[in-house]
């Protein structure tokens, strides 16, 4: 019943946003970043936050894919909070999993991040795209200099506003093969190197961020707290961690 009520919430949430509809067969997978281009695409799936490679959940949701459908996984941006060492064998079983479900899946990596990190984002990109290799899957790299000047993210410097996740899903989409009709309906402006602005407010950074910036704001004073990919969310977009 709770799945039923989510499923609800999250298309009339899109139909508010004006998505476009929905086409059959594809799927939006992986982590918050994966719920960004969900919304941005129009597309449905099973993304949500505090997915890693390192676990079974990527496992579960390839699993929920109907056979023969092509699946976009966004993946890797919290493994890259931490050592991305020994990461072959979790990449190896993904892809087998994609494989007995004869699905079609295009895995879209890391980004760039404005965080110390970004050395394993980098390396975990360098390691997808040598492992992806002549496998079935379709690697997308978005470490390019679009989506690296910062002009797409929020003040947290990792999740994208929704002109980052159009862009993001541009590429996933051509990738794929998908037709032009398939993009997003959100204008992608020409990126600019981000201007030193004072952060007045910012969506939760474990959901798709949308920051709004002004160069006069005051700085609000934060609480300390523990650095991570993906903090909890709070209010309505709390549902996609229980999808």
């Amino acid at each position: 019943m709770q799945h039923i009520t989510f499923a609800a919430v999250t298309v009339a949430l899109l139909a508010a946003l004006g998505s476009p509809a929905q086409a059959t067969g594809e799927m939006i997978l992986g982590d918050s970043l994966g719920v960004g281009v969900k919304a941005a695409s129009g597309h449905p799936g099973t993304a949500k936050l505090s997915v890693f490679i390192r676990n079974d959940q990527a496992l579960s949701q390839i699993n929920s894919v109907p056979p023969g459908a092509t699946a976009f996984l966004v993946l890797g941006t919290n493994d890259s909070a931490g050592s991305v060492k020994g990461l072959e064998k979790f990449i190896d079983n993904i892809v087998q999993a994609a494989d007995r479900r004869g699905i079609k899946l295009v895995w879209i990596g890391p980004p760039c991040v404005r965080k110390s990190w970004d050395k394993n984002s980098k390396e975990l990109d360098a390691i997808l795209t040598a492992r992806l290799d002549k496998t079935s899957v379709k690697y997308v790299s978005i470490r390019d200099e679009t989506l690296c000047s910062g002009a797409y993210q929020g003040a947290e410097g990792v999740h994208l506003n929704m002109q980052g996740y159009a862009y993001l899903w541009h590429k996933a989409r051509v990738a794929a093969g998908l037709p032009e009709s398939d993009d997003s309906p959100i204008k992608i402006a020409s990126a600019k190197p981000r201007r030193q602005h004072k952060p007045v407010m910012t969506a939760d950074a474990g959901t798709p961020a949308m920051a709004t910036t002004a160069p006069d704001a005051k700085p609000r004073k934060r609480r300390s707290r523990v650095a991570r990919a993906e903090p909890a969310p709070t209010g309505f977009f709390a549902w996609f961690r229980r999808n």
